[in-house]
């Protein structure tokens, strides 16, 4: 009875040795996908910074709420086009292109956000 326990147990053993030795010793950082958003307007930083609130994405964020407030009180964010983009999650970038937080991977959505509440600091 041993024997009937013990063959399988190694089986098992060793095939997760052997999975665990393929295993990458380093893990990309928790910004890799996400785009520099140094070109990022107040508008479409306002929009985004409401959407990560509105989903709470932004874990403990207390001054979160006073930025929003302090970059929707801006006239260019009052009349950016980009407003919309950002409450819809989706970052715009001054190439043209764009990043939605939407899409991406659970571990970078919070990450997102952290960066584009930081940006949105810088722009006050």
């Amino acid at each position: 009875m041993i024997l009937r326990i013990a063959a399988p147990l190694f089986v098992v053993l060793a095939c997760a040795s052997g999975a665990n030795a393929q295993l990458p010793t380093e893990l990309p950082s928790a910004s890799a996908g996400i785009p520099d958003l140094a070109t990022q307007g107040i508008g479409n930083a306002a929009g985004v910074l409401g959407y990560c609130m509105k989903n709470k994405l932004l874990g403990s964020a207390p001054d979160a709420g006073s930025v929003l407030d302090q970059l929707k009180q801006k006239p260019e964010a009052e009349s950016s086009p980009d407003l919309a983009a950002g409450e819809a999650g989706n970052i715009q970038l001054g190439n043209g292109g764009s990043f939605s937080i939407d899409k991406a991977p659970k571990q970078l959505k919070s990450k997102a956000c952290d960066m584009v509440l930081k940006q949105s600091k810088s722009l006050l």
